[in-house]
């Protein structure tokens, strides 16, 4: 009986357990896999006016650059992106969950508010993790501290 127990309960969906660790502002609800999707973990400030994404890969290759990521990133998606847009694109590179990394900052102003996009990059062996925050530039300091907490084993 046990045994037909343990292998029922293998069975069963199991809650994923989060692959790194991150300190998330008040008010953020926990990480949630959103439905549909796999190896991505969404966070939102209750009222849904920003969030937190965090994106796991393996790559095929080990050995790519974040910085080459992070360019092609910036050449593909928000170069394009802000040509439609009024906002400006910075390059971000630091020491990220202890290794080299790249990325992103984007900020776009319109007549509502002004929003910050953070778009962080690291590899590490052969896992690519993206980051991004999403919100108000007011709270940027904020996500930044939270981006800054974020550790991948």
């Amino acid at each position: 009986m046990l045994w037909f127990a343990t292998l029922l309960l293998a069975a069963l969906p199991q809650a994923a357990e989060l692959p790194f660790s991150m300190d998330l502002p008040d008010g953020y609800s926990a990480f949630a896999i959103p439905a549909g999707q796999q190896s991505v973990w969404s966070a939102a400030l209750s009222d849904g006016s920003a969030r937190f994404e965090i994106r796991h890969y393996q790559i095929a290759v080990p050995g790519a650059l974040a910085e080459s990521v992070a360019e092609d990133f910036r050449q593909r998606q928000w170069q394009p992106f802000l040509q439609q847009q009024n906002g400006t694109l910075q390059n971000w590179a630091a020491t990220w969950s202890g290794e080299p990394s790249a990325g992103s900052i984007i900020r776009l102003t319109s007549a509502e508010q002004a929003v910050t996009i953070f778009q962080r990059v690291l590899l590490k062996g052969d896992r690519l993790t993206l980051a991004l925050w999403e919100g108000a530039t007011q709270d940027e300091s904020l996500a930044t501290l939270a981006l800054d907490s974020f550790h991948a084993p």
